[in-house]
This record gives structure tokens, sequence and C-alpha cells, in this order.
């Protein structure tokens, strides 16, 4: 069994995955988030159901859910994460937003879904920037510090030239 400890906004989480190539997945957009240290609060666990035909995700908010495919499980995680996270963050506002750092300095990329968010973020790293988020900006409103949440970019179509993806980038439907 693989399985990933990480801290999700402070929030300790395990997920699970026995199977090697899913988890691999898993690793890749999950990795960049800090290790959890404490017991985790939640578990999480990806498997194929017993026909092998399909994923099947447990934990989180509701009951388990199959699902055809792995970017579809995936989806899945991730909306939990993100809930989960909203949740447990009460004194947060969760910006739709690409979060970039650089100079001890944070500047939010906000646009609508497919707005570039994600593209823009791509080639801004290629220029210095660092990644604190894609997609979700964690802000205090009281202080306007932007607390990273750093995971994979997620990007819907290949970025443009000269922002090549790097060889071994994962790619799902």
């Amino acid at each position: 069994l693989a399985s990933l400890r990480v801290s999700v906004l402070g929030w300790p989480v395990l997920l699970d995955c026995p199977d090697a190539e899913l988890f691999q997945y898993v690793e890749s957009l999950y990795g960049g988030l800090s290790p959890a240290h404490a017991a985790p609060e939640d578990r999480f666990r990806l498997t194929r159901n017993v026909t092998g035909a399909a994923w099947r995700g447990e934990g989180g908010s509701g009951p388990a859910i199959e699902l055809p495919d792995r970017a579809a499980i995936l989806s899945w995680l991730d909306d939990e994460l993100t809930v989960g996270a909203q949740h447990r963050r009460p004194d947060l506002l969760f910006v739709h937003a690409a979060a970039l750092g650089r100079g001890g300095r944070a500047l939010l990329l906000v646009a609508e879904s497919g707005g570039g968010k994600s593209t823009t973020s791509w080639a801004a790293l290629h220029h210095g920037f660092a990644l604190l988020s894609d997609e979700l900006a964690p802000v205090d409103p009281k202080s306007l510090q932007v607390h990273p949440h750093p995971r994979a970019v997620c990007l819907k179509s290949r970025p443009p030239d000269p922002y090549v993806l790097p060889a071994g980038t994962m790619e799902t439907s």
C-alpha cells in the first residue's frame, strides 16, 4: 500500500493508493504539500472497484464514490481536499486565483475558469516567480498574507513556445 501524508493548510491528511500508477499521479499532484507531522485527521483511499472497471474513492465529506477513470477520481480527490481545507480554515478567504510569489510579495491572477491563470503561471515560473497556488489562493483577510497551497499546475492545453512542458509530464483526459 502506497501512502502519502500531507498537510493541507494545516489539516493532516493520509492519502492511501495501492495502485502504483495512480499513486504516481497522486504524488505528483500533492507531493508539494507540506508533510503531515500530526496524526491524520482524515484518510482518503483510492482503489479499483471490485470488477476493476472503475475507480473507488473513500473518505471526505460523503459516501464512497465510483468513477470511470483516473482523471475523474483525481478530480474528486482534489474537490474533497479543497472543500475540507475550506471548512477547517474559516479564518481564510479562498480566492479563485493562481498565486505567484517573488521577492517576499504575492501576486494573484484572478480570472474565470479557462481564463489563462495556470498557463500564465507556468510562463511566470520561467521568469523567476514561485508558485504559491494554482486555482485557489488562501488569503488571510486581516493581514492580506497569501498562504502557499502548492500542488501541480493543471493546464487545460499545452502552453505556447517557449514554455514547453518538461519530459515526463503526466497527462490525463
